[in-house]
């Protein structure tokens, strides 16, 4: 994906973008199994939003600005570390 993205726009992505794919890929995950039909009624709402929020926790992507998977308690951990470009 990395490469395909180079190759697109002619270099790495930089931190925002690898962030906002990040999320969209997260978000597209989660609200993937919900039904496509609209709703008001307030149960119906709870109930999807109780399915996005367990989605969330458990999603499982591969990710461009972290080496993890997914959230750990409600957290997505990152490492922070400094590289050069030549």
């Amino acid at each position: 994906e990395l490469s395909a993205y180079a190759q697109r726009f002619g270099g790495q992505p930089n931190w925002w973008t690898a962030l906002g794919r990040d999320a969209a890929i997260v978000g597209k995950a989660a609200v993937k199994g919900l039904p496509v039909d609209q709703t008001q009624a307030p149960v119906e709402v709870a109930r999807r939003r109780e399915m996005v929020r367990a989605a969330l926790e458990g999603v499982t992507v591969d990710l461009w600005s972290t080496e993890e998977h997914g959230f750990q308690n409600h957290v997505m951990p990152r490492k922070l570390r400094v590289q050069s470009l030549k």
